[in-house]
Parts: structure tokens; sequence; C-alpha cells
């Protein structure tokens, strides 16, 4: 499993995940980043639960949709997501994640796709997400902290201390039930102009 933390509007997006990754059995670790992206289209690949069927989509939509726009990526992805999905056991769950600049609407625009739905496509509001889930007032309390941060820190501050809850609340629970948090927090921005994509905490 992983964290996954995002924030989008319609002029950007923002994504934060570790890059501690695991073995089905919980027994074998290693580190690795957790999602991928096409600078120049503005497009974003990432998601949680087994990464196979995040790599196996990735490498479809980098040599098979030359154009890589998040709604050309949209009409297919339940189609090929059900047929990678078949590769692996039925109990290797996954969500998938797009996100991407849309330039015929001038706006970025993200879909999600679960496993447990039969990866239909789902439109995301713009706003903020976690997971695992954050409790709502942990944010709030990390929100009203703000003002004490450098402006150009924000982002980072944020992100950084809202992974930090994620942490904390996995490694109270039992091994069976954590999805192991770790490794470095990365961070991916995309605007219409710009793409930028940096480690920004060790946890």
């Amino acid at each position: 499993m992983t964290a996954l933390i995002f924030n989008y509007n319609s002029n950007c997006v923002a994504i934060a995940m570790d890059t501690l990754a695991h073995s089905f059995d919980k027994t074998s670790f290693l580190y690795e980043s957790k999602f991928y992206y096409f600078e120049k289209e503005k497009t974003a690949i990432c998601g949680v639960g087994n990464s196979g069927i995040k790599k196996d989509w990735y490498n479809f939509v980098l040599n098979n949709i030359p154009t890589k726009n998040i709604i050309e990526i949209n009409k297919i992805a339940t189609e090929k997501l059900l047929v990678f999905d078949n590769k692996y056991p039925d109990e290797f769950d996954a969500t998938i994640y797009n996100f991407g600049y849309n330039e015929g609407k001038d706006k970025f625009e993200g879909f999600v796709y679960r496993k447990e739905n039969g990866f239909i496509s789902e439109k995301l509001y713009h706003g903020f997400g976690t997971r695992p889930k954050v409790d709502n007032n942990k944010i709030v309390s990390i929100y009203s902290n703000m003002e004490l941060i450098n402006k150009k820190d924000i982002i980072n501050y944020i992100f950084i201390q809202v992974m930090k809850e994620q942490k904390k609340a996995d490694d109270r629970n039992k091994i069976e039930d954590r999805v192991f948090i770790g490794g470095d927090i990365e961070l991916l921005i995309m605007t219409k102009d710009s793409c930028s994509f940096n480690t920004i905490y060790n946890l």
C-alpha cells in the first residue's frame, strides 16, 4: 500500500506520496517512486494498493496514447484496467488516480478507478484528498498553523504534516492492518505552465 495526498483545482494539481513499498505478504520491503507523470502534457498517474497494475497502466499510456491527454486516457481506462487486473490474484486491491490538464476546457481534471467498483471512471471534485484517511480535525489543526510558515513553504508544510499523521496512525495498527508508510515524501506540482517534482522530507 502507500500514503497518498492530493490537492487540486482548475489551475493546479499537487500530489504527495511516500516511497516505502512491500510485498503482498509484508515480509520484504523496498523504496520506489510510486507515481508517474508526463511533464509536457501535465498528466499524472498514481494509486494505492497493487503497484503492478499501476505500472501496467502507465506503460500502456506511455506506448499507446500519443497525446497523453487526460480525456483520451479516461475514455479507455476502465477497459484496460480490468484487463490488467486479471493478471493478479483477486485479493490484490487497487485504486488508480489520473490527473491532467484538459486543454479544451483550460483546466485540470481528475478521475479515480477503484477495483471494488469495477474500475469505473469516477470524476474527482476539486479539493483535498488523503489515503489513508486523516481525521478532519487533524487537518484543520495543521492549516491553523500556516500563518507561522513562510509562504513559499506552505505546500510542503501541509503535505509533510498530513503524511506524518498518516504514518503515526498507521504505525499504531496491527501488522496485518498496516499499509506501511515510510521512506521519502515525493511531491509533484503541475500548473498550466510548469511541472516540478521534488523530494521534500524523509519519514
